[in-house]
């Protein structure tokens, strides 16, 4: 059981660390680590940072308010169930999984890198970034990763830290 996160402070210290989960992949049998870092540039948080910014600590208890989190984890036996339980509030950990409902919640941030590398060699995949979210946001034996891998050759990924850093290129105009 971890600490109870009980300020605004605390929630933000956590998140902050949380959603920067890409910079953190650092195991060399994470396959994509230096991509992630890449396409994490090109990810838009906003909505998961401004639900995190305005969170109702007084909300807790309220599962609907916590479905932006993501599933609630409720046991190996229910991994790839499709069931509508969501988090009581921030604080919620999964002992059986070792990870909190924040943590949770920055599976969404891998979610989008996956799916911003993707558009970038496919362009939009309505079905398939559905997928990745569905994994992103429920307890499945499915993989981010996987997914990823079985969607896209090596020779595509050999090619995105340079589409990576065109799509950045652009962007860094268009804001000029």
């Amino acid at each position: 059981m971890t600490n109870p996160i009980t300020t605004k402070a605390e929630l933000k210290n956590k998140w902050n660390y949380s959603k920067d989960i890409p910079n953190r992949y650092n195991s060399s049998d994470d396959k994509f680590r230096d991509l992630l870092r890449e396409a994490y540039k090109l990810v838009d948080t906003s909505d998961l940072d401004n639900w995190i910014d305005n969170y109702e600590f007084n909300e807790r208890g309220n599962q609907n308010y916590h479905r932006i989190m993501g599933k609630k984890f409720l046991g190996w036996a229910r991994i790839n169930q499709d069931y509508e339980e969501y988090p009581s509030s921030v604080s919620d950990f999964y002992p059986d999984y070792g990870l909190g409902a924040v943590d949770k919640m920055a599976q969404q941030v891998l979610a989008r890198c996956y799916i911003q590398m993707n558009r970038l060699l496919h362009g939009e995949d309505a079905t398939w970034e559905a997928e990745m979210n569905r994994i992103a946001t429920n307890w499945t034996s499915g993989s981010l990763e996987r997914k990823f891998e079985e969607k896209t050759t090596a020779a595509e990924r050999a090619r995105l830290i340079q589409l990576i850093q065109e799509k950045i290129n652009v962007q860094r105009m268009e804001v000029r």
